[in-house]
């Protein structure tokens, strides 16, 4: 019996980046206020495991990028998977 059929057995961590399918993704992300578009084409990926910062000047959409995922405001344009299914509905 493999470990981790084990009844009780501690569950084997996979190793960083072997996770198939991202817990986040954010794809061609556009938002703003108004007139004014604070995000523009914004990407990027998250793993299980992984770690991110969102660092940048004031004003440069840091809170704004947050505000999208957590569905604060709605984005302009792109997607936002959460676990392969759009968290823009």
């Amino acid at each position: 019996m493999a470990p981790d059929q084990v009844p009780g057995a501690p569950r084997v961590p996979e190793a960083p980046g072997t996770r198939t399918q991202p817990v986040l993704q954010v794809k061609n992300l556009r938002a703003g206020y108004g007139d004014k578009e604070i995000l523009k084409d914004v990407s990027f990926t998250l793993n299980e495991d992984d770690f991110f910062a969102i660092i940048g000047p004031s004003g440069a959409g840091k809170s704004t990028l947050i505000r999208c995922v957590n569905r604060l405001v709605d984005p302009r344009g792109g997607e936002i998977l959460f676990n392969g299914s759009s968290a823009c509905r």
